[in-house]
């Protein structure tokens, strides 16, 4: 048990393991304040000097897997957010980056999936073991899996008009402190409560029983949830908006990533037919509230592996067709949108930038020349009242361009 939470167990008198008490003052099961003396911090003349006391937020993963906080993986059926999160779990907790995410530390791992069997999730890790060469004796006291597929494991249940959190997820608690998990993996989130998922009042009742999870127990929580109906035209990649439900469920995770199949589009660009087409999709981050932008799609293609049973097993594998794509995105016909888009994934926090400074990275993410560069640059609007909008996931953003005289242009960006 890590020591912040050992001390809280003796300054409570407890023992190792058991259920922290209820203090008097208290959160309700929808997150609230209740019986608190309101006491603000202020800003006092040591506050420049504690700032280097400040603990950095402990990512797992890079931009994706925070501890203390929420991440929301949402994915339509049949994609592979099973296999993929499995793996992801897997990853963290021997401290082997096999899906290339960027795995900054080790830390015990827990997943709850109340979609497949306890056989299933067996043959799953198997696959994924067996094709990165993982040993599993060394997963002994770092990764957990548990199965709800006979009986859900439900953290939420209304009772007298609201969701409130169930014994269950009170034991959840108590042995992710017992175990020091440092991951909880949800799969997925909407078997987990029982609220009418277009109810914000009542998916937000259930989010706070996840971030009291996440903040008593310090652990990175990352939930499985599933899309809405989609548009088959095109891809939804990066689209936070994709979430099933409510809105509270976006608004109370601090990340949200997508994982969609490749577009026909995509497939058309890299000449894959439809089979190859079939076993490739992609992760995108479409909101991120800790952390710089990050752009970049992350490609994986299901493998086919044959575990010892002789039964083979699809397991996600990290595939870079970067250079695939770039022999056909210089063929993309630009419009004053995709312009913005492009601007968006590398802008960074400022009001305003010089195209000069921005015209290096453009050209290296999209693959064009400058040339091509300049005449993308240049469908941006010049007036200031009537920017290109785009939505980058958890706002409206206005982009317009401003030449000066000596013919230096300068973009522009505002939130609407």
């Amino acid at each position: 048990m890590n020591a912040i939470n050992k001390k809280a167990l003796v300054a409570g008198k407890q023992t190792k393991g058991s259920i922290p008490k209820g203090q008097t003052n208290h959160t309700t099961g929808n997150g609230y304040i209740k019986n608190s003396t309101f006491n603000p911090a202020t800003v006092s003349k040591n506050f420049t000097a504690d700032i280097a006391n400040i603990p950095p937020r402990e990512w797992l993963v890079d931009h994706l897997c925070l501890k203390a906080y929420i991440t929301g993986l949402v994915a339509p059926g049949g994609v592979g957010k099973s296999s993929l999160a499995l793996a992801l779990g897997i990853s963290v907790a021997s401290n082997n980056d096999i899906l290339n995410l960027g795995v900054r530390k080790q830390a015990n791992v827990l997943i709850i999936n109340n979609e497949d069997s306890l056989d299933e999730l067996k043959r799953r890790i198997a696959g994924i073991t067996t094709q990165f060469g993982i040993c599993t004796s060394s997963l002994e006291k770092t990764f957990f899996y548990k199965s709800g597929y006979e009986k859900k494991y439900m953290l939420s249940e209304m009772s007298e008009g609201c969701q409130k959190e169930t014994a269950f997820a009170a034991d959840l608690i108590k042995y992710m402190l017992d175990k020091e998990i440092g991951l909880l993996i949800v799969d997925p989130f909407v078997s987990t409560h029982n609220a009418p998922e277009n109810d914000n009042t009542a998916m937000d009742q259930v989010m706070s029983i996840y971030r009291k999870i996440a903040a008593k127990t310090g652990a990175a929580v990352t939930l499985i949830h599933h899309t809405r109906k989609q548009d088959t035209k095109g891809s939804s990649a990066g689209n936070a908006d994709i979430a099933r439900g409510a809105s509270a469920f976006k608004d109370a995770v601090r990340v949200v990533a997508t994982l969609t199949p490749m577009s026909k589009d995509e497939a058309k660009a890299l000449t894959f037919d439809a089979q190859k087409r079939s076993r490739h999709f992609r992760l995108d981050l479409a909101k991120q509230n800790f952390s710089p932008a990050c752009v970049n799609a992350w490609w994986f293609r299901m493998e086919s592996c044959l575990i010892d049973n002789g039964e083979h097993v699809g397991v996600p594998v990290p595939v870079n067709l970067k250079p695939l794509f770039s022999n056909s995105v210089s063929k993309v016909k630009w419009s004053d949108l995709s312009v913005a888009e492009a601007l968006e994934r590398i802008f960074g926090n400022a009001a305003s930038r010089d195209w000069k400074s921005l015209l290096p990275q453009f050209m290296t993410d999209n693959q064009v020349a400058s040339t091509s560069a300049y005449g993308a640059i240049e469908l941006l609007s010049e007036d200031p009242n009537k920017p290109t909008i785009i939505n980058n996931g958890n706002e409206d953003l206005g982009y317009w361009r401003m030449k000066s005289p000596r013919g230096f242009i300068k973009i522009n960006r505002k939130a609407l």
